[in-house]
């Protein structure tokens, strides 16, 4: 029997350092078995992604539909970035639409509403987006399937210091010429787009405030910058990463890494930090504080949007938000301040110091919490979704409400 074809569009799977491409990756990896996929959108590259059909340069995604006729069409992105939508569902009537939308911001655009109609279902990976939708929204069934990490790869049950001196023993020996090292210290790890709503400015406000009287302290940016194509017109990060001049005086306690890692690092440098840092002020999900619970990472992050329903509660530091302001389509952006940023790191520091056996049950809770998250069954509730689709009777199974709304 031949496979049902599917078009996935959205960031390439070849994108590995953007959240947006891991979801793609994990996502396709895990469909191709079950149906024809072929990929477009952002970021391809190339005309392979392990054994998938990628369609390069192919923001024009819409043009891909009329030449191979998928029988599903599988958005993975912001709404905004799919104008097209309206005119795709007018033109292929018969071709079943599922949105896989992160909703970062709150309220929506009224301007997304032809978006949201032109799909037969709506995902999101927060129960925060979900709810988001709905204060404005609800013509359109909108369910919750949260994304995942790979298990297999991050969860790493280790002593962090026996790893730092490995790492150092290596460090020492190498021909680097600025040399950091790890053991002994407090190791915060920022990782993440070099987008202003990351609040990188807040966070080295904080880490200032923070490290002035301390020598035990290291902090790890492993920055990525930002460039894409939006509606036609190239746009670059509005935050300057080469400019770190007003933190000057601390950049003898920052360990700067610009650009993507593979996997190995990656994993190397949440396996040498304590803390992941993230003050970023709206988030649809957040795959990296995932990683780093699924490393012995403990988050500090962000109060606001879909950040709250990843690590356990008793196992995170929250930053307080002080205030809202009005972004792009009128959407509320919060505001944390570097003082905010200070104390939480000093509230992690004196635990990590001086209660190493509470430090521990911190990463025990998250270690458990994590097994939650994963890939596998994310992917088997969205074929669930596609199948029932593709046999017109999506909401016939009162089993699956249960799950995704209960």
């Amino acid at each position: 029997m031949d496979k049902k074809k599917l078009l996935f569009v959205g960031i390439s799977p070849q994108s590995f350092f953007s959240g947006q491409g891991r979801v793609a990756r994990a996502l396709v990896d895990r469909l191709k078995d079950f149906y024809d996929v072929r990929v477009a959108g952002w970021g391809c590259i190339s005309t392979d992604y392990n054994g998938v059909f990628v369609y390069p340069n192919s923001e024009s995604w819409w043009e891909i539909i009329p030449q191979w006729q998928p029988d599903v069409l599988f958005l993975s992105h912001d709404v905004w970035r799919f104008p097209q939508l309206p005119k795709v569902r007018k033109q292929f009537r018969n071709l079943k639409i599922i949105g896989y939308f992160t909703i970062d911001g709150d309220p929506i655009s009224n301007s997304w509403f032809p978006l949201f109609d032109a799909c037969d279902v709506i995902l999101v990976p927060s129960k925060w987006g979900r709810d988001v939708i709905f204060e404005r929204y609800s013509r359109r069934p909108i369910i919750v399937i949260p994304q995942g990490v790979e298990l297999n790869l991050f969860y790493k049950v280790v002593d962090k210091e026996s790893v730092k001196k490995v790492v150092d023993e290596v460090t020492r020996k190498s021909d680097i010429k600025h040399k950091l090292y790890h053991s002994g210290k407090f190791t915060i790890f920022f990782a993440g787009m070099n987008q202003s709503k990351k609040n990188i400015g807040v966070m080295l406000d904080g880490f200032r405030l923070f490290a002035q009287d301390k020598n035990d302290v290291l902090l790890i940016l492993l920055m990525h910058t930002h460039k894409e194509n939006v509606f036609g017109a190239e746009v670059l990060s509005d935050y300057n990463f080469a400019d770190l001049y007003p933190w000057r005086d601390i950049l003898d306690k920052v360990e700067i890494l610009e650009g993507t890692v593979g996997d190995d690092k990656l994993v190397q440098l949440y396996l040498v930090s304590d803390v992941l840092l993230s003050p970023s002020i709206g988030e649809g999900f957040g795959l990296f504080v995932l990683e780093a619970m699924a490393t012995g990472v403990i988050p500090i992050i962000t109060n606001y949007s879909a950040f709250r329903e990843l690590p356990h509660p008793d196992a995170c530091f929250f930053l307080n938000v002080d205030a809202f302001y009005r972004a792009r389509w009128n959407m509320n952006r919060a505001v944390v301040s570097d003082r905010s940023v200070c104390e939480s790191l000093e509230s992690a520091y004196r635990i990590w110091k001086n209660h190493l056996d509470i430090w521990r049950n911190m990463q025990r809770l998250n270690y458990d919490r994590v097994l939650g998250f994963s890939w596998d069954i994310c992917a088997n509730k969205i074929r669930k979704i596609i199948d029932d689709l593709l046999k017109n009777d999506l909401f016939v199974d009162t089993e699956l409400r249960r799950l995704y709304h209960g």
